[in-house]
């Protein structure tokens, strides 16, 4: 599915990109719009449970660690400025 959307819709900067987004002018999604994309997706896929943007960023990182992604290479992916804020 996702080659194919790749295919189709070629993509200029980001995989997703928003409305209007050319190649001189990538057009990011809005952090409104993300949440909106998850909770429909949540709703449709019958899960009960409260799942927030935060919640696959944390789960991602979860992920990464228990894989063994060295901490500092996790810290810079997330954007963290102390390890400390990392580890939690």
């Amino acid at each position: 599915i996702l080659r194919e959307y790749f295919k189709t819709e070629r993509p200029h900067v980001y995989l997703f990109e928003g409305q209007g987004s050319t190649p001189s002018r990538p057009v990011r999604y809005s952090a409104a719009s993300i949440g909106s994309i998850l909770k429909a997706s949540v709703v449709k896929t019958g899960i009960k449970k409260k799942i927030t943007v935060h919640t696959l960023r944390h789960s991602f990182a979860t992920h990464l660690l228990e894989r063994g992604t060295d901490l500092r290479y996790i810290q810079s992916l997330l954007g963290h400025e102390s390890p400390k804020t990392t580890e939690i």
